[in-house]
């Protein structure tokens, strides 16, 4: 088979970005996909099934410090929101409270809730000042919430009174208890769904306009085979008549010649084109792929059949327009 120069043939920035300007509507539809998707799915699992209900209630703690020092209230000791986290999750503050609630004779077996559930249950944090904790208790039942933190509360006293570099502690803001508010994160995940999408597509988009090999401008056709394309014909328009054949023929003189679609070329046709004084071929814009235009041309060529021009059909005529805005010496379109 004869040799194109593919690989030689540069990489044609201009029509790649019209081709993917054309394309940009599919790409938001595929990213408004993707938001719809990611966010509904985010939406189904963090809210419609998310499990039951959970309250919680927070209290604020004051806290003096031992190892202070008296002349501007810094502490010696170090102590930040990892501190206080880890704190209420030990062994020491989940077995105190543990303790605590069975006291109060609370049945935690009705709920089915183990002592090692209240490293779950428990948290902590320092929003700014370090001497002002506060610990939440978040559960699945309003009383079991209300007992557990009257249980955590009491195990931040016995905590102040077994460590040392805490001299005082006290309870300044305590919260109703309330349904906890989700953690979802719903916009987030609508965005990440839409760039996702919006990647995706134009990934898609990129690969499918590179890979692509048909022929979209007559110059392309010129340049990758080296037959001069005559002219083309717009989508839409009748693609053959007997007034197209009239118009092409004063390219070829007063030479028999034969105009034929490249397209599903069979051994009638190849004997009726070798026959011929001139042949010009026909070429589909965007469906005629690379390879079958180079097999027939190579047998062509391997027939000696005289190749004189090429026509393409069914061409976006806005798309070469715009391509060739501010161009002169282009080829020009054939017309009735």
């Amino acid at each position: 088979m004869g040799e194109w120069p593919y690989a030689k043939e540069p990489f044609d920035t201009k029509l790649f970005v019209l081709l993917f300007v054309k394309k940009i509507g599919w790409i938001l539809l595929v990213a408004f996909l993707g938001a719809l998707l990611v966010g509904g799915g985010y939406y189904l699992k963090k809210v419609t099934f998310g499990g039951p209900k959970q309250y919680d209630i927070t209290t604020t703690y004051y806290i003096d410090y031992a190892h202070q020092n008296p002349e501007n209230g810094e502490l010696q000791d170090y102590v930040n929101d990892a501190t206080w986290k880890s704190w209420v999750s030990s062994d020491w503050f989940v077995d105190k409270a543990w303790q605590f609630v069975q006291e109060t004779g609370f049945d935690m077996g009705k709920y089915q809730i183990q002592k090692e559930d209240l490293k779950v249950f428990f948290g902590a944090d320092l929003p700014s000042d370090i001497r002002i904790p506060t610990s939440t208790v978040t559960t699945p039942y309003m009383e079991v919430t209300v007992a557990l933190n009257e249980a955590l509360q009491k195990t931040f006293f016995a905590f102040e009174e077994d460590h040392d570099e805490m001299s005082a502690i006290k309870i300044i803001d305590e919260t109703e208890v309330t349904v906890a508010r989700r953690d979802v994160r719903l916009v987030k995940a609508i965005m990440l769904g839409f760039v996702l999408g919006a990647l995706a597509a134009s990934f898609a988009v990129a690969c499918t306009i590179i890979w692509d090999d048909t022929i979209i401008l007559p110059e392309t056709f010129t340049y990758r085979y080296g037959v001069p394309m005559a002219g083309y014909r717009s989508k839409g328009e009748q693609e053959w008549d007997a007034c197209t054949e009239v118009k092409l023929q004063h390219l070829v003189k007063d030479k028999e010649t034969v105009i034929m679609p490249i397209e599903n070329l069979s051994k009638h046709d190849y004997d009726k084109l070798c026959k011929a004084e001139a042949v010009i071929l026909v070429v589909q814009a965007g469906k005629d792929h690379g390879k079958a235009i180079e097999y027939v041309l190579h047998e062509l060529k391997v027939l000696n059949c005289p190749i004189m021009a090429a026509l393409l059909t069914g061409v976006d005529e806005k798309l070469i327009r715009m391509y060739r805005f501010g161009r002169k010496g282009v080829t020009e379109k054939v017309t009735e």
